[in-house]
């Protein structure tokens, strides 16, 4: 309450209810910043619900995504990009204010919906199941997103390369490869003649 103690320092008293309401208010603020009431270093991610098929209610705790969620992105049937150690990791499911869900968080609970449980290997397969989809909606699929480093939930974060432009690099590549063993030939044949 020193909020409250500066407050009536200045001056300004409160009836006990809105000294009430006034502190509901402050711990509200806090917990909307990430970290805030955690003694641990770190972003605290928000709960998220998940109805499941059965009509079971889970909720998807900070600790559930830090020990079940996110290590099934190390998983190597996933993506081999290395997610755990990434600077972009936290919005990986989560929008930039890791307030709320992106795209890719939200098909990934509805995902998560036709389990009775939370573990990591349901988390794989729930993120495996949605990866020919494009969550956001930028012309990647997720799991090419996943696989290149990109957010899957953002579509302001795109893989490098152009798709239109990677398949034809490949008959660039080919026709190079051609035309020297051909040329090898050539000068080949007419040096021995």
């Amino acid at each position: 309450m020193p909020m409250i103690k500066y407050l009536n320092q200045m001056g300004i008293s409160f009836p006990i209810d809105m000294r009430r309401a006034m502190a509901m208010l402050i711990l509200l603020m806090l917990a909307a910043v990430p970290g805030a009431l955690s003694d641990e270093e770190g972003v605290k991610y928000p709960t998220a619900v998940v109805i499941t098929d059965s009509g079971k209610v889970i909720n998807i705790t900070d600790e559930m995504w830090k020990t079940q969620i996110y290590p099934a992105l190390g998983d190597r049937d996933v993506t081999t990009y290395k997610w755990l150690t990434s600077t972009k990791k936290d919005y990986v499911f989560f929008d930039r204010s890791i307030k709320g869900l992106n795209p890719f968080g939200q098909d990934l609970v509805e995902a998560l919906s036709h389990y009775d449980n939370i573990t990591m290997v349901n988390a794989k397969e729930a993120i495996l199941s949605i990866g020919n989809l494009d969550s956001d909606g930028d012309g990647y699929s997720n799991i090419e997103e996943l696989r290149m480093g990109t957010l899957p939930g953002d579509p302001t974060d795109t893989p490098t390369w152009e798709k239109e432009d990677y398949i034809p690099q490949y008959g660039i590549i080919i026709g190079l490869i051609a035309s020297v063993v051909v040329l090898h030939f050539i000068f080949r044949k007419s040096s021995s003649a």
